[in-house]
């Protein structure tokens, strides 16, 4: 798989499941102490040159300078150890968690032995709860405003306006967390401000951050945002000694706001060549924004009239604006007097088990008699003499 994404997606990075990865130290090692320190290297950000350092004095400690496993894994850091993915975008997620909580989620709808009617019965059982979850969300956002808790009020306002509710409560956390950082330096250049922050209590660790004025840009040293595209907390101290009310533009990311369904429409009506996969995306594209006109419209009789009458005549419009190209249906159509059609016909009916009825009417052999052999009684009636 590894060799097949680097031809296929050249500008992905592949990353290691943490949760397959934790199980397979356990299992390689059968040591508690070294998987949890394993995972410690492998969880936390560090630089490179500390992670290094951490994972000798872990090797030595445990003494597995000689183990295969563990030089093989050492080998393959860049796939697994946050020091060195830190600046790459996974949205948080560092295993398969996407797929497995959509296997745990379907497992509760369907199995082996369900029949097929069935199977659809429940997998539309499925859709229409996770339709469902998505409503509510989308309900929670935008008629509901959250407690306020933090001591950035302002900055709180303007969040909780701009990101769907479960993101804003992460982003709240950083928020909170600003409070634990102090500046401990401040370096103004021509166009840009560089600060340097310690955590109380950990004097040993320091995070610079830069700010410009600008284009409203904060770029840290920790690289949260273009890990998880949220905001750190080393920001918000940024914002709090700007005193800024708003959070800049630059540490939004679309896809956690509220206006993401809107703001990620994709535009597919450029006019390159037309292609398999753009035209599956269009299709995609028009099927997401007529679910949610086939939603009103079948809430009542007359709006359910005026859209059928409407759609009927958008496709008859849209049938005439369908350009002619060797794939379409009507050069398709046009080609059965050029070329052989293979049509699609009734199957041949099959014999069935046994012997084939007799039909009464055919004349077949008539029914003899079991003694005389001859035709037109039985055993019974038979007159020929002992």
């Amino acid at each position: 798989m590894h060799k097949a994404i680097k031809i296929v997606i050249l500008d992905s990075i592949r990353r290691l499941c943490c949760w397959h990865l934790e199980r397979n130290v356990q299992t390689n090692i059968q040591d508690g102490n070294f998987t949890r320190a394993f995972c410690s290297c492998m969880m936390n950000f560090m630089t490179a040159e500390e992670f290094d350092l951490r994972w000798i004095n872990m090797v030595d400690n445990f003494g597995l300078n000689n183990n295969e496993w563990v030089n093989g894994m050492y080998s393959k850091r860049k796939q697994w150890a946050e020091t060195f993915l830190r600046d790459s975008f996974f949205g948080g997620m560092r295993s398969t968690q996407r797929c497995e909580s959509m296997n745990s989620f379907l497992n509760r709808f369907v199995h082996c032995r369900l029949k097929l009617y069935e199977f659809m019965q429940n997998i539309d059982r499925a859709l229409d709860r996770i339709r469902n979850t998505e409503s509510f969300n989308d309900y929670q956002c935008s008629n509901t405003t959250p407690v306020y808790t933090t001591h950035l009020l302002g900055l709180e306002k303007d969040v909780a306006n701009k990101y769907i509710i479960n993101v804003f409560f992460l982003v709240r956390d950083e928020m909170k967390e600003e409070a634990s950082f102090s500046i401990c330096n401040c370096v103004e250049d021509v166009d840009r401000y560089t600060y340097t922050f310690k955590r109380f209590g950990c004097e040993n660790r320091t995070w610079t951050t830069c700010f410009i004025p600008s284009t409203n840009q904060i770029q840290c040293s920790c690289k949260m945002f273009e890990t998880t595209g949220l905001p750190c907390s080393h920001s918000f101290s940024i914002m709090k000694a700007m005193n800024m009310q708003n959070i800049p533009s630059s540490l939004i990311l679309t896809r956690w706001t509220t206006g993401a369904k809107h703001l990620l429409d994709i535009d597919y009506s450029g006019d390159a060549t037309l292609t398999p996969i753009m035209e599956m995306a269009r299709y995609g594209s028009m099927s997401s924004k007529c679910s949610k006109l086939c939603y009103f419209t079948s809430k009542s009789n007359k709006g359910f009239k005026e859209a059928k009458e409407e759609i009927d005549k958008l496709t008859v419009r849209m049938q005439q604006l369908m350009p002619c190209s060797p794939l379409t249906s009507e050069n398709v159509l046009g080609m059965k007097d050029k070329q052989h059609v293979h049509n699609v016909r009734d199957p041949c009916i099959a014999a069935t088990k046994g012997s084939a009825r007799r039909n009464k009417k055919d004349g077949g052999n008539p029914h003899k008699c079991g003694k005389c052999r001859k035709p037109g009684h039985t055993i019974k009636t038979c007159h020929t003499s002992p």
